[in-house]
C-alpha cells in the first residue's frame, strides 16, 4: 500500500485522517491513520498466504475520529486475477464513494 491522492475531506478542518482496511478472504489488515492529509502516504508492505486467482481485495478507506465513530471515505475491489504473478509494478484504484 503505496499512498493515496486527492482524497475527501471528512473533517471540519478541510482534511481527513485516513487509514485502509485491507481485506483477502478472512485476513484483514490496517494500515498506519496518516493525520490531517488528503494525500496519505503509508508505504507499508502486507503479506497473505495461500490466496487464490479468484480472490477479491477489498479495500475501505476510512477517516479516524479520536471521540467518535470513524468515517467510512470509501470503498475499492481488486480482483487479483488482474494481477501478473511475480511482477510488481504501482498501480492507481478509484474510490468508490
Amino acid at each position: 500500500v503505496l499512498e493515496g491522492k486527492d482524497l475527501p475531506a471528512a473533517d471540519r478542518g478541510g482534511t481527513s485522517d485516513p487509514y485502509l482496511e485491507v481485506k483477502i478472504g478472512d485476513k484483514t489488515v490496517t494500515t498506519q491513520i496518516q493525520m490531517k492529509t488528503l494525500n496519505p502516504v503509508w508505504d507499508q508492505k502486507f503479506y497473505w498466504e495461500n490466496v487464490r486467482l479468484t480472490d477479491v481485495i477489498q479495500v475501505s478507506v476510512w477517516d479516524y475520529d479520536r471521540f467518535s465513530k470513524n468515517d467510512m471515505i470509501g470503498t475499492c475491489e481488486i480482483s487479483l486475477s488482474s494481477f501478473e504473478l511475480n511482477i510488481v509494478k504501482d498501480r492507481w484504484y478509484s474510490v468508490d464513494m
